[in-house]
């Protein structure tokens, strides 16, 4: 409760011992000092993590079963962590330029609510453990809501060929972003052309097109939908984003 009313520190807890608000939700004339708030938090362990693990599928599968989903998006990202001190798995990250942990997060991208957390070293790649993580949600919808339509979404360093493999097993939907490569910007430069002439030159003009690719680790070719985009008063396109789907959508409504 601290923590979500914007408490983040420990300190904070002393503060806190004799507010009316807290007392009241919880029952108590009183709440836990500081020091009684860290010898608690010291003595949490991977058991304690994975239960509150649990507790919160639990929440979540109650809620659910009151409106079952008919479709859940697993929208997955990694996050920054600031850490201090010489704390296990503490590490510098380029990307944020922070030193902390580098956890990998997913929420349900229709309600937003969060689905698991699992925490890694400050200076792990994006999609480090990203199957290992996301099989057991995959597993857990699947067995319990048969009929939901499951969709993963995530940006492009979850572009690996295990990540697609698993979600098709799975018999998953997926939408993920692909980095920009000399092979995939030669493949779209056709599309490009649609849009490089005159009739085009005092328009803000987006287009959505899709093209079969595969990459050389992957075992098989996929589904590539590239958005391109040139500004107006320009001839020449200025953007061209791609992703890696296999939804039965048009390339603009995967967008």
């Amino acid at each position: 409760m601290q923590n979500i009313a914007g408490y983040h520190t420990q300190d904070n807890a002393d503060d806190l011992m004799y507010d009316p608000i807290f007392a009241a939700l919880v029952g108590k004339d009183k709440l836990a000092s500081q020091p009684t708030l860290s010898r608690f938090i010291n003595r949490l362990t991977l058991e304690t993590a994975n239960q509150l693990e649990q507790m919160n599928m639990d929440l979540l599968d109650r809620v659910y079963s009151i409106t079952p989903p008919k479709q859940i998006i697993l929208d997955v990202d990694s996050t920054m962590a600031l850490a201090f001190g010489k704390q296990y798995g503490r590490a510098y990250n380029k990307h944020y330029n922070s030193t902390g942990f580098h956890p990998l997060v997913a929420f349900n991208g229709e309600t937003g609510d969060l689905l698991k957390v699992d925490n890694r070293s400050g200076n792990v790649y994006t999609s480090r453990n990203v199957v290992r993580f996301i099989t057991p949600l995959l597993i857990h919808y699947r067995t319990n809501y048969p009929d939901i339509d499951c969709i993963f979404r995530g940006d492009s360093g979850f572009a690996t060929p295990e990540l697609f493999e698993i979600l098709e097993v799975m018999d998953a939907s997926y939408c993920i972003r692909l980095k920009s490569n000399p092979k995939l910007q030669k493949l779209s430069q056709k599309f490009a052309a649609e849009i490089e002439n005159d009739e085009h030159l005092f328009k803000e003009t987006t287009i959505y097109r899709e093209f079969e690719y595969q990459a050389k680790s992957w075992t098989k070719a996929r589904r590539v939908i590239v958005k391109i985009s040139k500004n107006k008063g320009e001839m020449i396109a200025n953007s061209s984003t791609f992703y890696i789907t296999n939804l039965d959508y048009s390339p603009k409504e995967a967008v």
